[in-house]
């Protein structure tokens, strides 16, 4: 006899979802938002209360984490990202790339360093999309005007059309903000990132050699080529991959030692056809 006992959120309400990689495991998914109660249940029928109503921040499906809130904790912290993120938008529309957060008018500490407004605009959009606050962020995208503002204004439009599930649209964002940035190798990877989430491979191994081409930075070239192994392989280009992890071992010395990675090019080197 099977008995179906064990503990589950129910009532679910304030339902929010968002498409991103997860924090924990990685994996890009539809994760989660939302308030409910963990409940004892039984044939899962709820009957034992475990804790009080909590919001559930980004669950993702497949690792099945989360983080919890208490509800008016969470909507605090919304309310204060909601408004740096506006001195961000403040920020770039003067021309500047960083700026100091604050509350309330307030800095939030006085040896605060400045923050970038790229990245916290990132973070904080990944967290807005989560509490429901989607049109916001594409309010704020639409503030930026001006040349000076294209590359942000391209950047923050394909956080944003990520997250709601344009990924076409936003890998075009991409595509368009590494062109108003020759320098930059960020936007090709973002694109890449996302294609191979479509399973465009070819394509995103493009973007990756692209984003490669833009720097010989071995800090900056050593992640991309991480990022890019995996995709050769699954795209059976096994003779690019022993050159990548090559230049990968040229970059690190300790991967070169590392058994695991030693056992990963001898494969590699054997379906290329390489002794």
């Amino acid at each position: 006899m099977i008995i179906y006992f064990g503990t589950q959120l129910y009532f679910r309400t304030k339902k929010n979802q968002i498409h991103s990689f997860c924090g924990n495991c990685d994996e890009f998914a539809k994760l989660k938002s939302f308030n409910a109660i963990n409940f004892f249940h039984f044939y899962y029928v709820p009957l034992i209360p475990l804790s009080r109503r909590l919001r559930h921040h980004r669950l993702c499906p497949k690792c099945k984490k989360s983080q919890s809130w208490d509800i008016a904790d969470h909507a605090n912290r919304t309310a204060i990202v909601k408004e740096q993120s506006a001195d961000a938008i403040v920020a770039l529309q003067n021309g500047d790339r960083t700026f100091i957060p604050t509350t309330d008018g307030q800095a939030l500490a006085a040896e605060h360093q400045p923050e970038d407004c790229i990245a916290f605009l990132r973070e904080a959009f990944e967290w807005l999309y989560a509490a429901g606050e989607g049109a916001f962020c594409f309010d704020l995208v639409d503030q930026l005007a001006g040349d000076r503002c294209l590359n942000a204004k391209q950047l923050l439009n394909a956080f944003a059309c990520s997250m709601s599930g344009k990924l076409d649209l936003a890998i075009d964002s991409y595509q368009s903000a590494a062109t108003s940035d020759p320098s930059s190798t960020k936007p090709l990877q973002q694109a890449a990132h996302l294609l191979v989430v479509q399973k465009r491979r070819a394509e995103a191994i493009g973007a990756y050699t692209a984003a490669l081409k833009r720097t010989s930075d071995p800090a900056v070239r050593l992640p991309i080529l991480v990022q890019m192994l995996p995709v050769l392989e699954s795209n059976k280009q096994f003779a690019e991959a022993v050159a990548t992890y090559e230049e990968i071992f040229v970059f690190s010395p300790t991967l070169a030692e590392d058994k695991a990675w030693q056992k990963a090019i001898q494969k590699a080197k054997k379906k290329a056809g390489i002794k």
